[in-house]
């Protein structure tokens, strides 16, 4: 499944308070998982995120399996493009991105599942060793019948915002194939004039 959607952060936001959690994507099998941490009503998900260093931020990736209780998360940072744990992908706010995310599930017992991220058109992370779901245990695990059926954009921050600011998400696309940026334009698009969020 590929995912786009475009972002930005009102001019001047302040990522300080913690993780800026922008979307949630993942499966939701036939049973709960209440005991292992978190979004019980999911059997596996990835987190795209704005990982906070002060005041600035950096986009990042977490997953969970929900193999276990413990050792649950997975990191998919990037590592393309010249973007690694050191030298992060850092958010700029006024501006908008194109975000687009490729999921494969790995297959029963192999570890080949598949994470690929792009923003505006350039590859930031690729990743094909990716464990997203163990077959259910009877405790915990995936029911393998299920795939990627869901996707959530949901602007949610760690510690709460520090300060009034928005985030705006548009064009939203979802599909089986690569989308891209096509070719690029000048303008951008205007936010919405009529937006309600509960």
């Amino acid at each position: 499944m590929y995912v786009q959607f475009k972002l930005r952060y009102s001019e001047g936001y302040d990522f300080s308070a913690g993780n800026n959690k922008i979307m949630i994507i993942g499966t939701e099998d036939d049973r709960r998982h209440d005991a292992i941490c978190c979004n019980p009503w999911v059997a596996s998900y990835n987190t795209l995120y704005i990982a906070n260093s002060g005041s600035s931020g950096s986009f990042n990736v977490e997953g969970n399996n929900k193999r276990a209780p413990t050792g649950q998360w997975y990191g998919l940072s990037p590592n393309r493009s010249g973007y690694d744990g050191t030298n992060r992908f850092i958010t700029e706010t006024g501006r908008w991105y194109t975000i687009e995310v490729h999921i494969r599930l790995n297959d029963p017992n192999q570890g080949n599942g598949i994470f690929e991220m792009w923003i505006d058109g350039t590859k930031i992370s690729e990743y094909s060793n990716v464990t997203y779901r163990v077959p259910w245990d009877g405790t915990a695990g995936s029911n393998f019948n299920y795939g990627v059926n869901f996707v959530m954009l949901s602007h949610y921050i760690n510690s709460g915002s520090p300060q009034a600011q928005d985030i705006f998400y548009d064009d939203i696309k979802i599909s089986t194939s690569y989308i891209g940026t096509g070719s690029q334009t000048s303008s951008i698009p205007s936010p919405p004039t009529i937006l309600n969020v509960d």
